[in-house]
């Protein structure tokens, strides 16, 4: 039989062995020998392990039913129930001039065109909170952004005094930093005050972070951060160790080994939790697998803080194939609910999905500020997912895809065999490290989900 003539099923192979997947019931099954050699399944024995196991006839035509999974009434009852909180882009300007910027187009153009939030514009992106059935339950979380935010520190300020006196419940607030304002004793003093989580970013070591984040005046930035990194922990351990975490561009021309060693570092002296993120910049460097990004990338598998980077990866394989269930209606891809999880609101008072989507692209748009969410923006939006996703309704990688609403508009037959690719080399991994490894699927079961 051709492995090519199967629908929505995929021969996966390993080492030693080789499996047949089926994305409609999401079910492994280890396929014996004589059933399939030199990449060819023997018609005979196949059709007796199908009659034998119970499966469906694979070279049946089939496809999946691209379907979103709630009805209009439900999904306008989630948005007015569910605004949890928001993510204020106070500010475009930047001490910062990193290479992989999402802004590092506008830093080009002379003279800048760098916007910044105005107070009336951040009052109403609170309001959008205080407006929702979610606030007067739990306590709403507010995120700043930039840029660089703690040049807005005086808006932030004031945000949270507007806060203090409109909220029942004190959100809970959140930062991200590059850290070059935080040898300020006063910031310090505020964000502890007022329990701020901080996310500074912090690439690895000073020879990986100061290829990419120089300052604006194009100094290094490395030891400046780092003192005070070492500033902030001085001034409240206990406040760092549950309050600071580090992301961490992974870049493939920094020598990730000696990146990750300085990062695992750092988790070993208290540092709860380090994110390591790959930027679209970075990404089409990798796709083009320079031997020594390659090589580098294999020792740094070996790192403890890139397997469990690698586990959490693991676990929507190891929770899907160990929850098998015929499911032919499906929204493939990672896509959340939009207006529930992470309302981004530019310095002008749009509100788009998230950070990661175009800002400029009008369908991301789904309200302002100033008349909140717009239900029918969020309608058309899902609609166009639902309308551009009705490729997958024949990948067999469809329901572990990442695809989500930043890649709509830019969905290629290249993004789609990339995606593939990366499903079949992760099941690979799942089935020869981790499936029958007790130790490995206890810790990945326990593992908190977000």
């Amino acid at each position: 039989m051709n492995l090519n003539e199967m629908y929505l099923a995929k021969v996966i192979k390993t080492k030693d062995k080789a499996y047949l997947y089926d994305a409609l019931s999401n079910l492994i099954i280890a396929l014996p020998k004589n059933i399939f050699y030199n990449n060819v399944i023997d018609d005979r024995h196949y059709y007796k392990l199908i009659k034998a196991e119970n499966l469906r006839d694979f070279t049946q035509p089939i496809e999946f039913r691209i379907k979103y999974p709630y009805t209009n009434l439900e999904l306008f009852d989630l948005i007015k129930k569910n605004i949890p909180s928001v993510t204020l882009a106070v500010t475009e300007q930047c001490n910062f001039r990193c290479e992989y910027c999402a802004y590092m187009s506008k830093y080009l153009k002379k003279p800048f065109n760098l916007d910044e939030m105005s107070e009336s514009v951040l009052i109403k992106a609170v309001d959008t909170l205080l407006n929702s059935d979610y606030i007067g339950k739990f306590p709403p979380s507010i995120s700043f952004y930039g840029g660089e935010p703690l040049l807005k520190f005086d808006l932030i300020k004031s945000c949270i005094k507007y806060c203090e006196n409109n909220f029942i419940y004190k959100p809970n607030f959140y930062i991200t930093t590059n850290g070059l304002l935080l040898d300020n004793e006063h910031i310090i003093d505020f964000l502890i005050e007022n329990n701020f989580y901080l996310t500074i970013s912090l690439d690895g070591p000073q020879s990986t972070h100061d290829k990419y984040r120089l300052q604006s005046n194009g100094q290094p930035s490395f030891k400046k951060v780092f003192k005070n990194m070492v500033k902030l922990y001085k001034s409240n351990p206990a406040f760092f160790k549950e309050h600071v975490q580090f992301n961490a561009v992974v870049s493939p021309t920094t020598g990730t080994v000696e990146q990750f060693e300085f990062l695992e570092n750092l988790c070993q002296l208290g540092v709860t939790l380090i994110d390591c993120t790959v930027t679209d910049y970075f990404s089409k460097l990798l796709e083009k697998e320079q031997p020594t990004a390659k090589n580098e990338t294999i020792k740094a598998q070996k790192n403890f803080l890139v397997k469990k980077s690698i586990l959490k990866n693991m676990q929507k394989y190891h929770t899907s194939l160990n929850n098998s269930a015929f499911q032919q209606d499906i929204f493939p891809g990672g896509f959340c609910v939009p207006a529930t999880r992470k309302n981004f609101v530019t310095t002008g008072g749009k509100i788009i999905v998230c950070e990661k989507v175009n800002e400029n692209e009008t369908s991301y748009q789904i309200g302002d500020v100033f008349c909140g969410v717009d239900f029918n923006r969020v309608e058309n939006l899902i609609n166009k997912a639902v309308e551009k996703t009705q490729r997958c309704k024949n990948c067999w990688a469809a329901k572990f895809c990442s695809i989500c609403f930043k890649d709509i508009f830019s969905l290629t037959d290249e993004f789609c065999d990339k995606s593939r690719n990366i499903v079949e080399k992760d099941l690979v991994y799942y089935l020869e490290n981790i499936k029958n490894n007790k130790k490995l699927t206890n810790y990945i079961e326990n593992l908190s989900i977000g």
